[in-house]
């Protein structure tokens, strides 16, 4: 699951090459799966203002994505 989690994470920030790095699961239930993707942002120049370390985490019921969120980084929210 962390692969698929991984390409969630590509597809909603598409305009941003990433390194993942630390993949890993959990199961929280007997159909219900937690998976944790921790990345590095390759496309940002040096000096950035944006932090280049970003992190998701992707919840899969019976392996079908049911919960997606940037734990760390992600795109800039509207106002």
């Amino acid at each position: 699951m962390p692969d698929r989690c991984a390409e969630v994470m590509r597809l909603a920030m598409p305009s941003a090459t990433f390194e993942t790095g630390n993949e890993r699961s959990r199961s929280v239930g007997i159909d219900s799966i937690t998976a944790t993707v921790e990345a590095v942002r390759t496309d940002l120049p040096a000096g950035a203002t944006v932090a280049p370390e970003v992190a998701v985490e992707c919840r899969f019921d019976d392996g079908v994505l049911d919960g997606f969120r940037w734990t760390k980084g992600g795109p800039k929210q509207s106002p």
